[in-house]
């Protein structure tokens, strides 16, 4: 880095001349160097290793800056798959309304959802992991956001968009016990 700086030293000023001007050439090159830095879009990178339905619903809003609104949109769309998967599971059936029911009904020790093998007992407390993880993210996402807008950050919304990725990936797993 200290190389750099001492080349960018030597463009950017006339030290020939006494006193040394300005290279206005290099300041404008430095210029708009900063303002491309400055107004770069927001990094989107991360979102190729992002749930193809979480970047669907969520990866637009993210990067217009609606960080809140991309963040709420991924966790809505895993309970949007929960309630598909339950549907699936048990056509006809009343679908629960409420997220912790079908939180239970799908993911509990006997749910409906295969996405583990659990005849050992790694398996058996990861699926317990899950299900908590599930019901967690949605006491402390889901539920709040339906009573009141809450600000998110952008470094909060991309917690919550990876958090929702990971669960759609155990929602799309399939294991054959």
């Amino acid at each position: 880095m200290s190389s750099e700086l001492y080349i960018i030293q030597n463009n950017l000023f006339d030290f020939m001349v006494n006193p040394p001007t300005i290279n206005t050439a290099s300041f404008g090159e430095l210029f708009l160097a900063v303002e491309q830095i400055i107004n770069e879009p927001i990094n989107t990178r991360f979102w190729n290793d992002i749930h193809p339905d979480i970047v669907r619903v969520s990866k637009a809003l993210y990067c217009d800056g609606h960080f809140g609104a991309a963040a709420d949109k991924a966790i809505i769309e895993i309970e949007t798959k929960m309630r598909e998967l339950f549907r699936k599971y048990k056509p006809g059936a009343w679908v629960p309304k409420d997220s912790d029911a079908l939180i239970d009904a799908l993911l509990s020790d006997n749910g409906l959802h295969q996405f583990c093998d659990t005849t050992e007992k790694s398996g058996q407390n990861y699926r317990k992991g899950i299900h908590q993880l599930f019901k967690g993210i949605f006491l402390a996402y889901r539920h709040p956001n339906l009573h009141e807008n809450l600000p998110c950050t952008q470094q909060e919304a991309f917690g919550r968009i990876v958090l929702a990725s990971q669960l759609m990936f155990v929602l799309t797993a399939e294991v054959n016990p």
